[in-house]
């Protein structure tokens, strides 16, 4: 569309382009580009921008991978099995609460995720979700270290058999 928004005129940009934030021993790319140019190269651009949407179906459905990462979405419901003790030997794991609510129970303790909590659990961590209605994570599975850089909002409960039997009961409720 053009022009893309009111008041937008065409210009002359300075452009630069890095991988790694330009760190010590990588390049930093500067160029002029022309925004005209930029936004006409939709009409000769045979390739789109690929949308995925969150599936209603239950369980893991893998959208990204490849040597080191792995990206998916994760749908869950009360009684659909999710309950059992999984470990991933092979990568660290970062899951992202998208909609409904569910305790995550682990060997470092229990704690209940709402939409927009994100958790890390190590490699090699047991853990099991306990849905209290359908539920939705994104999980990344990353290979490479993955250091926080923001400080915790909360962490888990200690485990108790109590804690436990009160997340299985709310997600029969």
């Amino acid at each position: 569309m053009m022009p893309p928004f009111p008041g937008w005129e065409p210009g002359e940009v300075n452009e630069a382009v890095t991988q790694c934030m330009g760190t010590v021993g990588h390049d930093i790319a500067v160029f002029p580009a022309g925004e005209t140019l930029l936004l006409e190269r939709v009409h000769a651009e045979p390739e789109r921008m690929r949308v995925h949407s969150i599936g209603g179906g239950v369980g893991t459905t893998w959208i990204y991978a490849t040597p080191t990462i792995r990206l998916g979405y994760v749908n869950t419901t009360t009684g659909d099995g999710s309950r059992r003790y999984r470990r991933t030997l092979d990568a660290d794991e970062i899951q992202y609460q998208v909609s409904g609510t569910r305790t995550l129970a682990t060997q470092r303790g229990i704690v209940d995720l709402h939409p927009g909590d994100f958790v890390r659990i190590p490699l090699g961590l047991a853990h099991a979700g306990i849905p209290h209605e359908r539920s939705t994570h994104l999980s990344l599975l990353s290979h490479l270290e993955l250091p926080q850089v923001i400080e915790s909002t909360r962490t888990a409960d200690p485990y108790s058999p109590e804690r436990l039997a009160a997340a299985v009961e709310r997600s029969q409720a």
